[in-house]
């Protein structure tokens, strides 16, 4: 036998915000087209974040790998 629970449901209100990033108006930030900063300076390379560190896994990180795909392997096999 089913039972059904109703209530009726408090409507709250909604706070809707935006957010800014803070406006840093300084002497420094005024002077900063005459002084090279290190940000300007700053070259990085967007494929750097995907190399991995070590270019080899060890045994025991191989092995957990493979079981991982043996594992998703059996699953969808299913």
């Amino acid at each position: 036998m089913a039972t059904t629970i109703t209530e009726t449901v408090k409507v709250e209100p909604t706070i809707h915000m935006k957010v800014r990033t803070p406006s840093r108006q300084t002497q420094a930030s005024k002077n900063s087209a005459e002084l090279p900063s290190k940000r300007q300076n700053l070259r990085l390379d967007p494929f750097r974040a995907l190399e991995p560190a070590r270019k080899k896994l060890t045994t025991i990180e191989t092995q957990r790998i493979m079981a991982v795909f043996e594992e998703t392997i059996r699953r969808v096999e299913l």
